[in-house]
């Protein structure tokens, strides 16, 4: 039977001979790769965070707890944006564009379904704000990157990192949209499934246990905006 590496692996490297860009008794992450496992080698980010093929002799296969994949992936070659909130294209939640607006009335909804364990769409959310036909694409280019910068910003703020709650809206279909798409093929090197999607981007959505402290402090924090609006 063939071997196969279906998910993004992990493993401890033990030799190095002949290759400067190992490191013994260092992590690196695997990429999916067949044809090479089956001729005994590995496809490996080494330390010039380029992938190449190692002996597989050369590595012990590891299972890392998810939070550590996750911050593993992040620092690497990738940057693994679909774990993150930071460094999104749109402002924070707080301000006067439309879009900062609508931002905050849904902010509070997708928190609920982290808490219920519960996908949305971004069907349902446009629907909800009655914003017609384009709805979803604003939900997905507007809406939903302003809600990660402002977690973003309360990482910073509180110090804790977090799941990205983006991740929870999907398609009206059941189907991941493009971006995380085409971000979790970069991350485990083959077409990502469905159950892919639900290790890798809900479970630690669903397994964070503070989302109602995170609600209220953002609700702290757009009360706060909106009594400094007021007075200006």
């Amino acid at each position: 039977m063939e071997k196969q590496i279906l998910k993004t692996q992990f493993a401890l490297c033990i030799e190095n001979d002949g290759c400067e860009d190992l490191e013994k008794r260092k992590f690196y992450q695997i990429l999916s790769d067949e044809k090479a496992v089956n001729e005994g080698y590995l496809r490996v980010i080494d330390e010039s965070q380029e992938d190449y093929l190692y002996p597989e002799s050369y590595f012990i296969f590891v299972e890392l707890p998810r939070h550590v994949k996750q911050a593993f992936v992040a620092t690497g070659k990738i940057m693994a944006r679909i774990y993150n909130n930071c460094g999104g294209s749109r402002p924070d939640m707080f301000g006067d564009k439309l879009y900062q607006q609508r931002a905050r009335k849904v902010f509070p909804i997708v928190i609920q379904n982290a808490i219920k364990k519960e996908t949305t769409t971004y069907g349902k959310l446009a629907e909800m704000l009655e914003l017609g036909t384009f709805g979803p694409l604003t939900i997905g280019v507007h809406i939903l990157p302003s809600i990660s910068t402002t977690l973003c910003k309360w990482e910073k703020r509180y110090n804790e990192k977090l799941p990205r709650l983006a991740n929870i809206v999907i398609c009206s279909d059941g189907k991941m949209g493009g971006f995380p798409y085409d971000e979790l093929k970069k991350v485990l090197g083959k077409d990502p499934t469905w159950e892919d999607y639900e290790r890798e981007l809900l479970l630690p959505i669903y397994d964070y246990d503070r989302w109602d402290y995170v609600l209220k402090k953002i609700e702290e924090m757009i009360s706060e905006y909106e009594g400094n609006k007021d007075v200006r």
